[in-house]
C-alpha cells in the first residue's frame, strides 16, 4: 500500500523557465535604470550572477532569507537599498506566471488522490511554503498537494536523504510505502538509496517506472498500487 507519494516542483508539476526568462528580462531594465555611474550593464549583471552563487545554498536551505538575500546583493553593487520592494514586486509578479508542466496535471492528481494516496511536494526553493501554496491555488492542484516542504524549510536538499525523510515523517510512512515523482538523476538516485521508489518524469530512466506524460505518470502509480 503506498501512503504518500511525493512530487518534486519546478519541472514536474510546474515549470518556472519562462518566469525566471521574464525576471530575467525586467531585473535587466531594473539594473539599467539603477546601476551605479561608471558601471556597465554588462559588469553589473556579470557581479550579480556571481554573488547569487554565492548566496544560492545558504538561502536553500533557509541560512540566510530571500530579503536578507536581496539586501546583500543590492549592497555590494552599490544599489540604493529603498529600493528592494520594487525589486521584491516585480520577482514575485514574475514568479507568478508560472505555469503547469502540461494541462492534465490537476487531472492525473484527482486521479491519484482518489487512489486513498497522501500527496507532497518537495522542493529545493529558497521561497517559503507560504509563497508556493498562492501558486498552486492558481495553477489549480493546491486542493490535490497535502503538504509543502521546501528547503528554506526543512534545511536540506535533494538528494539529501533527510529531505525524503522530512516528508516520510509527517505523514507517518515508511521509504517502501512511498514514491517519488522526478525528473532529476541524482534526485531520483537520492529517493532510491532511501528504499523509495521511484517514477522519472521526463528525465533519467534508471527509476522503476519512466513517464513522459501525466497521464502515464497516473498509471505507474497504479501498476506501483
Amino acid at each position: 500500500m503506498i501512503k504518500i507519494v511525493i512530487f518534486d516542483g519546478n519541472g514536474v508539476l510546474y515549470d518556472v523557465s519562462g518566469a525566471a526568462k521574464l525576471f530575467y528580462s525586467k531585473m535587466k531594465e531594473f539594473l539599467k535604470r539603477h546601476k551605479p555611474n561608471g558601471a556597465t550593464l554588462e559588469e553589473i549583471l556579470d557581479r550579480e550572477s556571481r554573488i547569487w552563487r554565492d548566496l544560492d545554498d545558504a538561502t536553500k536551505r533557509g541560512k540566510l532569507s530571500m530579503r536578507d538575500a536581496h539586501l546583500k546583493v543590492f549592497e555590494e553593487l552599490g544599489i540604493p537599498t529603498g529600493l528592494i520592494d520594487e525589486y521584491e514586486e516585480m520577482d514575485r509578479k514574475a514568479f507568478a506566471t508560472t505555469v503547469l508542466t502540461e494541462p492534465d496535471v490537476p487531472e492525473a492528481l484527482r486521479h491519484i488522490k482518489k487512489m486513498g494516496t497522501h500527496t507532497a511536494l518537495l522542493s529545493d526553493s529558497a521561497r517559503p511554503s507560504a509563497e508556493l501554496k498562492p501558486l498552486l491555488e492558481k495553477l489549480g492542484i493546491a486542493q490535490y498537494i497535502d503538504g509543502i516542504f521546501v528547503s528554506s524549510e526543512i534545511g536540506y536538499e535533494k538528494p539529501e536523504k533527510e529531505a525524503y525523510e522530512a516528508v516520510l515523517k509527517k505523514f507517518v510512512a515508511a521509504p517502501a510505502d512511498s514514491v517519488f515523482v522526478g525528473h532529476d538523476k541524482e534526485e531520483l538516485a537520492g529517493a532510491r538509496m532511501l528504499g523509495i521508489r521511484t517514477i522519472s518524469y521526463r528525465g533519467d530512466p534508471i527509476c522503476d517506472c519512466v513517464a513522459q506524460n501525466f497521464k502515464q505518470v497516473e498509471s505507474c502509480i497504479k501498476g506501483i498500487l
